[in-house]
């Protein structure tokens, strides 16, 4: 048996047991969104601990393909495409790749793979979504973009009830799913509380109580193993910077950082620090909100959020941050537009050209066409409970 053969033969083993140990018995909501069958060759992004990897292994059954972590120490040393070649050599209907920024020189060989194999599905995953664009480059227009966002409150009381729930619009909001909602006898406020809490990610069904000491693994994993592949010839120190913004943010009641004190304190200059929050942004660590026509490369936008809105709990943060954090993360996973507003007076937000106010259950209205309140469980007139946007997926 030659090496390549016998790499594949524990690829192999290492599938099945994945498949059989590590696919959930509960799959989120979302998995019936993506499309397996839209393209042949698929790229898929999303945060760390979503539930890529499991929908990839929930797709194995469509066909005869091998998935495989890019990391796998055992195959560090051979070449993408050679392992590849010779998966399709012995009848492989397709490859999923799982960690792909792994793989030495991976966007080479997946290119060539492509033109090579042109009737093979090539399913490509990754946390970082432009290292996916930027990798593929010329032929990224050939593959269907997939994102895989933060669960949903929905998705989270369908996982925890085990009850369907309907989606719904936020700004055009169905009366009858919104009956059928609140006769479901589930505690919404309390369970949105606990959403924030440990229920943005999937992996709550494994370990309430463990909850906490995964998202700082995964905190730690990005900045240490996922952002020096975006930004090569880090060092310590900017590590450092980046696990004090992660703190800063989240206990500032102004969610965004001083560049000049950032780079005075951490001896970085002034462009290392924006590229440093760009990149933060590009892994999905933080939200840069900026203004409409900010397209400066090196802004700091005008709201820095931390992506994921359980890592304010997680801190300890505050409330009226995390408010401001939960409402624009839902809206723009849910596929809104969402630019912070040219005038705090008049609003928080525009989200597809609508004025937004986010804040707690006395909030004015201000010029705001809606108001986003917290503990707030009906909707009334033009104002919206801020679970409710947990509904549009």
């Amino acid at each position: 048996m030659t090496i390549l053969a016998e790499k594949l033969d524990q690829l192999k083993q290492t599938q099945e047991a994945k498949v059989l140990y590590d696919t959930p018995k509960k799959k989120r909501d979302y998995f019936n969104k993506l499309n397996f069958d839209c393209s042949r060759a698929i790229l898929l992004s999303g945060p760390r601990g979503t539930g890529k990897t499991s929908w990839m292994l929930s797709q194995l059954n469509k066909g005869f393909f091998l998935y495989f972590s890019a990391d796998h120490p055992s195959i560090a040393a051979i070449p993408l495409y050679d392992l590849c070649d010779a998966a399709f050599s012995k009848g492989y209907e397709g490859v999923f790749i799982d960690e792909i920024h792994y793989a030495k020189d991976w966007s080479i060989h997946v290119k060539s793979l492509y033109d090579s194999f042109p009737k093979k599905k090539i399913l490509v995953c990754d946390s970082s979504s432009i290292a996916l664009r930027t990798g593929v480059g010329d032929i990224s227009r050939r593959f269907v973009n997939m994102n895989m966002p933060l669960l949903s409150f929905r998705e989270y009381l369908m996982l925890n009830s085990e009850q369907t729930l309907p989606t719904l619009k936020v700004f055009d909001i169905d009366k009858t799913s919104l009956t059928s909602i609140l006769n479901s006898k589930i505690n919404l406020l309390k369970e949105f509380n606990n959403y924030l809490t440990y229920g943005t990610r999937p992996f709550f069904l494994e370990s309430k109580e463990n909850y906490r000491d995964k998202l700082f693994n995964i905190l730690h994993k990005t900045i240490e193993s996922d952002i020096p592949f975006l930004l090569p010839n880090l060092n310590t120190n900017h590590l450092r910077l980046m696990n004090s913004v992660i703190g800063f943010l989240a206990d500032s009641t102004v969610p965004t950082v001083n560049i000049e004190k950032m780079s005075t304190l951490w001896a970085v200059g002034r462009e290392k620090v924006y590229q440093l929050l760009d990149a933060m942004d590009k892994v999905h660590l933080i939200r840069i909100i900026r203004k409409v026509h900010d397209y400066n490369i090196y802004s700091k936008g005008e709201k820095i959020f931390l992506y994921d809105p359980a890592m304010y709990t997680l801190f300890k943060g505050n409330i009226g941050t995390l408010r401001e954090a939960y409402a624009s993360a839902a809206l723009i996973d849910s596929g809104y537009s969402l630019f912070s507003s040219k005038n705090e007076k008049e609003c928080d937000f525009v989200a597809n050209n609508k004025k937004i106010e986010v804040g707690g259950k006395n909030k004015s209205v201000k010029g705001a066409d809606y108001v986003i309140k917290d503990e707030l469980e009906i909707p009334y007139d033009n104002n919206i409970p801020l679970w409710l946007l947990g509904f549009e997926y």
